[in-house]
C-alpha cells in the first residue's frame, strides 16, 4: 500500500530546506564521510536511519524520522561487499517510498555492475537488471559519476545525472605535474582512446594508444556468440546458403601508437580495479622511453593487492593512491602499509617502555613465570591473524567499537566501549609508559623527571599530528629495532658478566633488595623463581592460571584491544608473533642486579 500526499500539502512542501532529508545508506566510513560533507555544504542535518546486518546476514533498515511529503536523498558508496551495498540501497529506497516520501533520489558516485553493460557471449546485461530493480524499488532520480558507458543511462526510465570528474582530474594534472606540457595522454587500449582524446584536446597535448596488449578488450568480448557459426563447410548449414568462413581474431604484437620517448605518460581511464592491465601498460611505456608515468581515473576500486602492486610498479603516481590528507589516510595510513612495519608496530605497541622496563623488574622480583604474559602471544597472535582479522576485514571495520555497533546496532554500546577503552588505555598503559620513559631519561641523562615527561609528550604529539598513523608505525618500527638489538646485547653482556645461567640462578637465590618492608617476606627470593609452571596451591602464579586464565586476558589484549590489535592483514601479524616468541628470552630473565 502506497501513500500520496494531498495537492494542498504538496504545494507547501519543499519550500525550504525543511523539505529535504539526507540519509547515508550504510555505516561504511567512506559513505559516512561523504554524507557528512554534503550535509555540511547544504547546511542540513543528517537524517536518522539505522542500517545493520541480522545474524543470518539479512539487511535491516529502520528509518527513525518522518519522510512524508519530503524529498529524500540517499547517499550510497559501494564497498567491497557490493551485493550487500545494493540491498541496503534498495531496501532504504523502498522504505522511503512506502513511507510516503515525495521523491527519492539516489546519489551513487560509482554505479555497481557498470562494466557488465553489454552482452558478452551468453551472459546478461546486469547493469540493466540493476537499473530496473532501482526503478521498481521507488527511485525517482539517480545522480552518479562517470558511468562506464553512457548508454547505461538508457536502462533507466527515470532522470539520470551522469556527472563528470574530468574537470578535477584536468585541474590536478595542471597543478600537480609541473612539466605537464611535456606530457602525452595515453589510452591503455583502443577502447579507452575516446576518453584519452577528450583529455588531450582540453590540455592541448598529444595522444598515444597502446594496441595489442595481452588483455581482453571489451570490443572482443561483446556479443561473443559466433555469427555465422564456425563450420568447415557452408553446406553443413544448408546447401543453398553461401556463407563466408569466419576468420578468427588474432591480437597483434604490443604496439604504442604515438611518441612517448622522453615524455611524461599520463594513462587515463574511468576505473582502476584489477591493475594488471595498468602495470603492463606502464612497463610497455617505460620500455618505449617514457621517463615518468601517471595514472588518472575516477573510481579507484583497487581490489585485492592493487595498492601494493601499484606501489611496487613502474607507475610513479596514481590519482587513486591513498592520500594522507584524507581521514582514512591519516588515521589508517591509507590502508596500504607494508607488512614489516606493521608487524614491528604490533610488537612495539605491546612492549613499549612500560613493559620493557616493568617486566624486567617483575622478573627480578618474582622469577621467570612473568614471561608467561608474553609467551601467550605466540598462539594468540596466530589466532589474530587467521581468525579475528578476516572477520575485521570482511566487516570493513578498524576498531572493536565499530564491530560491536555493526554486529548489534545502536550508538550507545559503541560509545560505551570507546570511552571504556580510552580510560583503560590512559590509566593502565599510557601513564605507565610515560612514567617508565621519563624515569629512564632521568636516570640516564640526569634531567628533571617532570621535564622529561613533558618533552616525551611534546615529541610524541608532534610526530603523531604531523604524520598520522604512518608516522606512528614507522616510529614503532625503529623502536622495535632499537629494543631488539639492545635487548640482545644486554642479554649477552649480562650472561658474560655473571658466568652463565647456572651462576644466574645461584646469584638470584642470594639477592636481597637494599630497601625492604618490615614484617614481610616479599623481598626474599622465591624457591620456585626459576620455574615457569608453579604449584597450583602455593605458587604466586599457579600453572592453571598460567595455562587457562591468562589465555582469556591475552585474547582480549592481542585480538580486541585497539592499542595492540589494529586490524592488519594476516602476514604483518607473523613478525610480531616471532618477536613475541623471542621477547621472554631476554626481556624477563630475573636479574640479581635489578633485584638489589
Amino acid at each position: 500500500m502506497f501513500c500520496v500526499a494531498p495537492p494542498e500539502l504538496e504545494a507547501t512542501m519543499n519550500v525550504t530546506k525543511g523539505g529535504l532529508v539526507l540519509f547515508s545508506a550504510n555505516s561504511n566510513s567512506s559513505c559516512m564521510e561523504l554524507s557528512k560533507k554534503i550535509a555540511e555544504r547544504l547546511g542540513v542535518e543528517m537524517g536518522k536511519v539505522q542500517v545493520y546486518q541480522e545474524p543470518d546476514r539479512e539487511t535491516r533498515v529502520q528509518i527513525q524520522e518522518s519522510v512524508r511529503g519530503k524529498d529524500v536523498f540517499i547517499i550510497q558508496t559501494v564497498s567491497k561487499d557490493v551485493n550487500t551495498t545494493i540491498m541496503e540501497l534498495l531496501i532504504m529506497v523502498y522504505a522511503c517510498k512506502t513511507s510516503c516520501a515525495k521523491s527519492v533520489t539516489g546519489v551513487i558516485p560509482y554505479f555497481p555492475y557498470s562494466k557488465q553493460c553489454k552482452m558478452r557471449k551468453r551472459g546478461s546485461i546486469v547493469s540493466k537488471l540493476l537499473a530496473s530493480m532501482m526503478c521498481k524499488a521507488g527511485l525517482t532520480h539517480l545522480i552518479t559519476m562517470d558511468l562506464h558507458q553512457k548508454e547505461i543511462q538508457g536502462f533507466f526510465n527515470i532522470p539520470v545525472d551522469n556527472l563528470r570528474a574530468s574537470p578535477f582530474l584536468l585541474q590536478y594534472i595542471q597543478e600537480e605535474i609541473p612539466d605537464y606540457r611535456n606530457a602525452v595522454i595515453v589510452a591503455k587500449s583502443p577502447a579507452s582512446a575516446k576518453r584519452a582524446q577528450s583529455f588531450a584536446e582540453r590540455l592541448r597535448l598529444g595522444i598515444a594508444v597502446i594496441h595489442g596488449e595481452a588483455q581482453d578488450a571489451e570490443s572482443d568480448l561483446v556479443d561473443g556468440r559466433h555469427s555465422p557459426p564456425m563450420v568447415r563447410s557452408a553446406a553443413a548449414i544448408h546447401p543453398s546458403l553461401e556463407i563466408p568462413m569466419l576468420i578468427p581474431k588474432e591480437k597483434p604484437p604490443i604496439t604504442v601508437v604515438g611518441d612517448v620517448g622522453g615524455r611524461i605518460a599520463i594513462i587515463v581511464d574511468d576505473i582502476i580495479d584489477d591493475v594488471d592491465s595498468f602495470l603492463a601498460a606502464a612497463e610497455t611505456l617505460k620500455e618505449r622511453g617514457a621517463y615518468k608515468i601517471f595514472v588518472m581515473a575516477t573510481h579507484g576500486l583497487l581490489s585485492s593487492d592493487a595498492p601494493r602492486l601499484i606501489e611496487e610498479s613502474a607507475i610513479d603516481e596514481s590519482s587513486c593512491r591513498a592520500s594522507r590528507n584524507t581521514v582514512s589516510g591519516y588515521f589508517l595510513a591509507g590502508r596500504d602499509m607494508m607488512w614489516w612495519p606493521i608487524g614491528a608496530s604490533l610488537f612495539a605497541s605491546s612492549e613499549g617502555s612500560g613493559l620493557f622496563v616493568g617486566l624486567a623488574g617483575s622478573g627480578a622480583a618474582g622469577g621467570l613465570a612473568v614471561a608467561g604474559f608474553e609467551w601467550h602471544a605466540t598462539y594468540v597472535l596466530l589466532a589474530l591473524a587467521w581468525v579475528f582479522v578476516p572477520i575485521y576485514i570482511s566487516s570493513e571495520i578498524v576498531t572493536m567499537p565499530e564491530y560491536i555497533q555493526k554486529r548489534y546496532g545502536g550508538q550507545r554500546i559503541r560509545m560505551y566501549l570507546s570511552v571504556l577503552s580510552l580510560l583503560l588505555s590512559i590509566f593502565t598503559k599510557i601513564s605507565i609508559d610515560l612514567y617508565a620513559g621519563a624515569l629512564f631519561v632521568h636516570i640516564c641523562l640526569g634531567w628533571n623527571f617532570y621535564l622529561s615527561t613533558c618533552l616525551m609528550l611534546v615529541i610524541t604529539a608532534l610526530y603523531t599530528i604531523a604524520g598520522g598513523l604512518a608516522a606512528v608505525i614507522y616510529t614503532d618500527a625503529l623502536q622495535t629495532l632499537i629494543m631488539v638489538v639492545g635487548a640482545v646485547i644486554l642479554t649477552v653482556k649480562a650472561f658474560q658478566q655473571i658466568g652463565g645461567y647456572e651462576q644466574l640462578a645461584a646469584a638470584y637465590a642470594q639477592a636481597i633488595p637494599s630497601k625492604t618492608i618490615s614484617n614481610t617476606t616479599c623481598h626474599l627470593p622465591r624457591a620456585d623463581a626459576m620455574h615457569m609452571f608453579r604449584d597450583p596451591a602455593t605458587g604466586d602464579l599457579p600453572w592453571t592460571g598460567m595455562t587457562f586464565g591468562l589465555t582469556i586476558m591475552a585474547t582480549w589484549y592481542w585480538c580486541t584491544d585497539q592499542v595492540s590489535a589494529p586490524p592488519p592483514p594476516p602476514p604483518p601479524c607473523l613478525p610480531g608473533w616471532a618477536l613475541e616468541v623471542r621477547a621472554p628470552v631476554g626481556g624477563e630473565a630475573p636479574s640479581p642486579g635489578t633485584a638489589r
